[in-house]
């Protein structure tokens, strides 16, 4: 909208968004509403000194030291919440790495577990084992091998 009639105390409505302006405007006034810049915080707090430091005698000026002011605000709100953001996001990472953290050490404690055992090994007993479960497991595959020979034929 390049220009437009105002009218005191109706808002100024443009792609979604109303603005109204209050006072009264002198010839030549302007009003325009663009998108707002990036900047760093240091920035910020320096618009916000020098806003602070403005004189507000006239109406212009004081319309300037609000407009300042809001600007400032706004950036304000938009570094909170890009801060915000931050910490969540290294929220996330630091519970990620604890977890990875964390199996890696249950991990290690399995190992070191295992390794124990392997080495605390009873010989004579685990030699008894084994045997048992040899002739445990040649017992059921006799016992498949003759099963999986029986058919219907057999009987008839």
């Amino acid at each position: 909208m390049a220009s437009g009639t105002y009218t005191a105390g109706n808002a100024i409505s443009f792609n979604g968004v109303a603005v109204t302006v209050t006072g009264t405007p002198a010839a030549g006034d302007s009003f325009s509403i663009a998108q707002s810049k990036t900047q760093d915080i240091f920035s910020t707090i320096d618009a916000l000194s020098t806003a602070l430091n403005a004189a507000t005698g006239t109406p212009a000026s004081q319309a300037q030291y609000q407009s300042a002011l809001n600007a400032v605000e706004t950036q304000i709100s938009q570094a909170d919440t890009h801060l915000l953001n931050v910490r969540a996001g290294i929220g996330a990472r630091s519970a990620a790495l604890d977890t990875v953290s964390s199996t890696l050490q249950n991990t290690a404690d399995q190992q070191t577990t295992s390794l124990s055992d392997l080495q605390n090994v009873d010989m004579v007993e685990a030699t008894s084992r084994l045997n048992q479960q040899t002739v445990a497991l040649q017992a059921a595959q006799l016992s498949y091998t003759k099963i999986a020979q029986l058919s219907l034929f057999n009987y008839l």
